[in-house]
């Protein structure tokens, strides 16, 4: 009885395992990370250059802090 289950279940956990083995390899494989940009962007108030990663995006403008921002 032990037997005839664990041959129907065996085949199901290998079935599974190799699946999720296989999808977390083909993510790791195709999905790369992007490349960081080295871009220099000018606020629309003042026009200082900021780093793109600390730019503050607003009202479809782009401000290089909180103050330009509200100003």
């Amino acid at each position: 009885m032990i037997f005839k289950i664990l041959s129907l279940i065996v085949p199901i956990l290998i079935f599974i395992f190799i699946s999720l083995a296989r999808s977390y390899l083909i993510s790791k494989i195709f999905n790369k990370p992007k490349p960081k940009s080295n871009e220099m962007i000018s606020c629309f108030a003042c026009g200082t250059y900021v780093h793109e990663d600390l730019i503050i995006r607003k009202y479809q403008k782009q401000y290089c802090s909180e103050e330009c921002s509200n100003s």
